[in-house]
């Protein structure tokens, strides 16, 4: 999924969970990507998980 904020920039995001679910950011570490959090994902269920691909780093 790609979240477009207000100021036009897209920001390539992994979403899992309900829109209900409390919210819960996962920022990677540099030169990493949203995408380092896939294994842990299953293990987050109850939580909308938002790991976005942060600017500057490239998915690996």
């Amino acid at each position: 999924m790609t979240l477009r904020l207000h100021t036009g920039i897209s920001i390539p995001c992994i979403i899992r969970g309900l829109p209900g679910d409390p919210p819960l950011l996962l920022l990677h570490a540099w030169g990493e990507s949203g995408r380092s959090f896939e294994r842990i994902l299953p293990l987050l269920a109850g939580f909308r998980a938002i790991a976005p691909d942060l600017r500057g780093c490239r998915p690996a």
